[in-house]
């Protein structure tokens, strides 16, 4: 059981440490010159802050339905069932967190003149 919690934790990482190599596209090239290294570092920026609210999504999305199992597995059970509603309405939390991370990064982005996707 504790490998499969420690499996749990681990499996929505593993696309970015994957994909971790593009993370640093064009930080390592000496030839480059400022306004290119500007944008590398543009890059880095966005793609942490890709995975980091990619990852908070993904978790929470995780946690939504783990509470679900646990209140309807509950059977009748009233602090089952009341543990599982607290992990829905704190994973619903999260969650509307992570879309307004989202919308925040992305308004604070157009008003510095970047972009955000």
């Amino acid at each position: 059981m504790k490998t499969l919690r420690k499996l749990v934790y681990v499996i929505p990482f593993l696309p970015q440490i994957a994909l971790a190599e593009p993370l640093l596209n064009g930080l390592n090239d000496p030839n480059k010159n400022q306004a290119n290294s500007r944008q590398a570092i543009e890059a880095l920026v966005g793609n942490v802050q890709a995975i980091v609210l990619n990852t908070a999504g993904a978790i929470a999305v995780l946690m939504i339905v783990i509470g679900g199992v646990t209140y309807i597995t509950s059977a009748g059970n009233e602090k089952q069932a009341q543990k599982g509603k607290q992990f829905l309405t704190y994973a619903i939390i999260g969650l509307l967190l992570v879309v307004l991370a989202k919308i925040i990064l992305s308004i604070f982005a157009r008003v510095l003149g970047g972009s955000y996707s």
